[in-house]
């Protein structure tokens, strides 16, 4: 597999965890918690959704972007995970940060080995 191909797999696989990043905090501010705090989810989401039209452009400073905001939302499903009844919801949530923070780390190597700045 070369290179363009590797890119091109971690593009897609840091899209859809990406778009499932953003639809598990949606249902988390909509039906876990007690009420809807819009600032809040606006506080958490308007960030990543500021990086979409890089990320569909292939940037991959987009993708560096991503990996530092993730960072966020990776310690806050870390902490609800230990201290609310949801344990294993936040723990996927977790999971599934991780996961996008790892392929979005490899988009970015490969996409930068592709074309350089």
């Amino acid at each position: 597999m070369d290179v363009a191909a590797k890119a091109r797999l971690a593009w897609q696989l840091t899209f859809t965890l990406y778009v499932c990043l953003l639809v598990s905090l949606t249902l988390d501010h909509t039906i876990l918690r007690h009420t809807f705090y819009w600032p809040v989810w606006l506080m958490q989401t308007a960030p990543l959704l500021l990086i979409l039209p890089g990320l569909l452009q292939h940037r991959a400073r987009s993708g560096t972007w991503l990996c530092f905001m993730i960072l966020f939302h990776l310690m806050s499903a870390i902490d609800h995970a230990a201290t609310t009844e949801h344990t294993v919801i936040y723990s996927s949530i977790a999971i599934l940060t991780l996961a996008l923070f790892t392929t979005s780390l490899l988009f970015v190597r490969w996409q930068r080995m592709q074309d350089p700045l």
